[in-house]
């Protein structure tokens, strides 16, 4: 009930309509302080000049002027402001009244005061101004009837006699109006509370057109940047297969080669194991060389002694067997001989088993180091077939790589020609926005229309109070307009969105689609030009 008859103080307003009838309360309360001074003026002089009464006009106009000032120093746009506007007009209608000693024709100023009322958008000054006026005519009726003075002067509400007849009549009259007065009050508050959400609305598509065409462009951008490293990438790909391949036939030579140096180690074991078994069976012929020669020795030792023994024969036959001792003195230098040999024989065979032990030892450690090289050969070709496994397998993954990046090339491809067409559809979206507006202004004699208002606020509190629903139909707009409107908002709310899904809106834009299809944008208006349903401006 009370949003009914008060709708500037509904509390479901959104935050940037508050904020601009805020504004609108506060320019009129200066628009009346400039009425007031006007009244001031006219009250010291010229309805002053009939009677004389400058000093009432002065100081009495003073007060009033002084006191309204001092409200609207104190409390700017608010409710208290503008009810004592609304009494302060009627206290200069009592000045003039006075001044002209109840002259009927200063009775038309209250009619006129009240009328001047109407720019504001709330029924609480106008509600002051009758009871104030009520109260004087009371009030001074009694003094007249009572024939009270101040200052010599008598006070007077009427000039051609008073009574409660008289005090009624005008009442009537007055309370007429004042009914009137607030009955279009209420219907042209109300169709400008409409008329600026719909302007809000439309900030807000002006706002989500400019920030989607701008996500348009960088999306375009990106995908011919993205478009062109793919290519890079893909070329690169190719690159990195051919070095792989060339890769895979190095480690395959390397392969074939380690396989040739394996069996040639190979071979070069087995003559080893060869050269061992050789060395063996010498070590075993030198051993039976060396029994041959101890027996050689051995023989050599009894030839020796039986010379020895035929020389003490020849020796005791004398001169016959002086011939025999020649011979047993040579046979026995002979087994000295042969005894002699033997023994050097025996050494140098054994110096030939010690240097077969010898080689026989170095041949194994080279069996050993010659097993060990095997083993590493043998390491290393698994290790070239793990690795050639490793690049075959990277090679598939670069592949998968390449097909990714050509995915990744043809879908930024298509996201470029996509920006473009939303680009256009942008560009049809503006173009209609502007028409609308030039519209709305021309429907509303010269109303100022959103696209010259250069004043953005960028309240993001914009979203906290839901807009009606109704809100593009109550504009005050022919019916087919109205219906490209509407039309204009399931576009808007369609094209804004569903932006996130097709990537042509970045996931962290504040101007996304709320439930009643309207964007939350956070630009709110802050010209002074919203028209009202008569087509007055409000400044």
């Amino acid at each position: 009930m009370l949003s009914t008859w008060f709708p500037a103080h509904n509390s479901g307003l959104s935050k940037g309509v508050s904020q601009r009838l805020n504004r609108s309360f506060v320019e009129t309360d200066k628009f009346m302080i400039r009425l007031l001074l006007i009244h001031w003026a006219v009250a010291s002089t010229i309805t002053a000049f009939s009677y004389g009464t400058y000093l009432l006009g002065f100081i009495g106009g003073g007060i009033i002027v002084g006191a309204a000032y001092l409200v609207y120093q104190m409390n700017p746009g608010s409710t208290i402001s503008r009810i004592t506007m609304g009494g302060a007009f009627m206290a200069f209608s009592m000045i003039f009244i006075q001044q002209h000693m109840g002259r009927i024709e200063m009775h038309f100023h209250i009619f006129t005061a009240i009328a001047f009322l109407i720019r504001y958008k709330d029924i609480s000054p106008v509600i002051a101004a009758v009871v104030t006026t009520a109260v004087h005519h009371a009030a001074f009726n009694l003094a007249q009837t009572y024939e009270l003075t101040l200052a010599g002067t008598p006070l007077m509400v009427f000039d051609y006699g008073c009574g409660w007849g008289i005090v009624a009549i005008h009442a009537a009259f007055v309370i007429i109006e004042g009914v009137v007065i607030s009955h279009i009050i209420i219907n042209l508050t109300n169709e400008y509370l409409n008329n600026a959400e719909v302007f809000n609305i439309m900030g807000d598509l002006n706002e989500s057109v400019h920030y989607t065409s701008e996500a348009a462009d960088f999306i375009s951008s990106s995908g011919q940047d993205l478009a062109t490293d793919a290519h890079q990438n893909a070329e690169s790909v190719m690159q990195s297969n051919k070095s792989i391949d060339k890769m895979n036939v190095k480690i395959s030579e390397l392969n074939e080669k380690t396989s040739y140096v394996k069996e040639k180690v190979e071979h070069i074991t087995d003559n080893t194991t060869q050269m061992n078994e050789s060395m063996e069976k010498l070590k075993e012929s030198s051993s039976d060389i060396a029994n041959i020669t101890k027996m050689i020795d051995s023989i050599a030792s009894q030839t020796n002694l039986l010379a020895l023994n035929a020389a003490v024969e020849a020796a005791r036959a004398g001169e016959a067997g002086s011939g025999f001792a020649v011979v047993t003195e040579e046979v026995r230098v002979l087994a000295q001989k042969t005894a002699d040999a033997a023994t050097e024989i025996e050494g140098m065979i054994q110096e030939n088993i010690r240097k077969a032990d010898e080689g026989a030892q170095v041949s194994e450690r080279i069996t050993e180091q010659i097993l060990e090289l095997v083993d590493w050969i043998e390491e290393v070709l698994s290790l070239s077939g793990e690795q050639v496994g490793y690049l075959d397998e990277l090679k598939a993954n670069i592949a998968s790589i390449s097909q990714t990046t050509d995915n990744a090339a043809e879908t930024a491809e298509r996201n470029a020609s996509t920006s473009e067409e939303l680009q256009s559809k942008i560009h049809v979206l503006r173009t209609a926005i502007e028409d609308i507006n030039k519209r709305v202004a021309n429907g509303h004699n010269g109303s100022t229309s959103l696209t010259q208002n250069n004043d953005i606020s960028h309240s993001h509190n914009h979203s906290s109070k839901r807009r009606p629903d109704n809100a593009s139909a109550n504009l005050i707009m022919p019916d087919d307009e109205k219906e490209d409107y509407t039309a204009l908002l399931k576009m808007a709310a369609k094209g804004n969105g569903n932006g996130n899904g097709n990537g042509h809106s970045p996931a962290n834009s504040s101007n996304q689609v709320n439930g009643n299809g309207y964007t939350n944008g956070n630009g709110y208006s802050n010209g002074n030009g919203y028209t009202n349903g008569n087509g007055s401006h409000d400044q």
